[in-house]
């Protein structure tokens, strides 16, 4: 019963996902393949395909020092995750194991709010059937006027 109801939300994400019109905010985007995140105020919502061995979080990545005047940061930023929930899991984002390899160090503020940043490209946990996560933050990135924004992703593959 379990298995078949987690089946039934999976089709529905991935239509949803997949429907004309869907696109990513703050040039984010969350797919394995070509399909085309579930947006949710401000989260993102994925059901990578069950054969992915790899899964990454891959964005756009800015410099804020080089975009927002009197910044100084240098470091190369993709995506500010305020939650990261595999499999109905909510992931600590202060797990510097689990946030190794392609992010940054935690952060926090004094209201108690808390994030992490990406960068261009993360990995997350192989196998992983749901992933949710909420982007509290956002890039500033130099774009032509006649460009086009590229795509991000979440990137799955067998």
């Amino acid at each position: 019963m379990l298995v078949q109801a987690a089946q039934r939300r999976d089709k529905v994400l991935l239509r949803a996902a997949t429907a004309p019109g869907v696109a990513a905010g703050h040039h984010v985007g969350l797919h394995p393949g070509h399909q085309h995140p579930d947006l949710r105020r401000g989260g993102l919502v994925q059901a990578p395909p069950a054969q992915c061995s790899t899964i990454e979080l891959r964005s756009r990545s800015f410099v804020p020092a080089h975009v927002l005047p009197g910044n100084n940061d240098a470091r190369s930023l993709g995506v500010c995750v305020g939650r990261l929930q595999v499999d109905g899991v909510d992931l600590s984002l202060e797990d510097d194991v689990t946030f190794a390899d392609g992010w940054h160090p935690f952060e926090s503020d004094s209201e108690g709010k808390h994030w992490r940043w990406s960068r261009d490209r993360a990995p997350l946990p192989a196998g992983s059937r749901l992933i949710v996560i909420d982007v509290v933050g956002r890039g500033y990135y130099w774009v032509r006027p006649s460009a086009v924004p590229r795509s991000d992703s979440v990137a799955a593959s067998a």
